[in-house]
């Protein structure tokens, strides 16, 4: 399994390397924080279920925890780099686990915007075609 830990490896090195000049927060990064970790951490657990791997399995804990180490070091960095805005983007953005989001077009209690919309004008019309026969 040492190929699976080579792969973590390059992820975080990969990572290192490729700083922006400002932060990213659309596309994936506005479900997570750290994209690149989250997907270095499934394909570790990933493969080490399909192989069966039980020392490797066993060792999960480990980089999980090397992982979140590694990205809280990040996050210090990035909060003495972009101060506030960063703040914010945490405030706002979980660290690896997604939150549940609504569909869009929901609201509580009801629909909202164009779908709801053409929902309802839908169901008018069968409405009228089914009184009119």
């Amino acid at each position: 399994m040492a190929w699976n830990q080579g792969v973590q490896v390059v992820t975080l090195k990969v990572a290192e390397r490729h700083r922006t000049e400002r932060i990213v927060t659309d596309g994936v990064y506005s479900i997570v924080r750290h994209p690149q970790y989250l997907g270095g951490l499934l394909s570790h657990i990933g493969i080490s279920i399909l192989l069966s791997a039980w020392y490797s399995i066993l060792s999960t804990p480990l980089i999980i925890a090397i992982t979140y180490l590694y990205s809280w070091k990040e996050e210090k960095e990035l909060i003495r780099e972009f101060g506030e805005e960063y703040e914010e983007y945490r405030r706002k953005v979980p660290m690896f686990i997604p939150r549940p989001r609504r569909k869009p077009g929901r609201v509580e209690g009801g629909r909202q915007g164009s779908l709801g919309e053409e929902e309802k004008r839908i169901k008018q019309e069968a409405k009228a075609l089914g009184s009119s026969r």
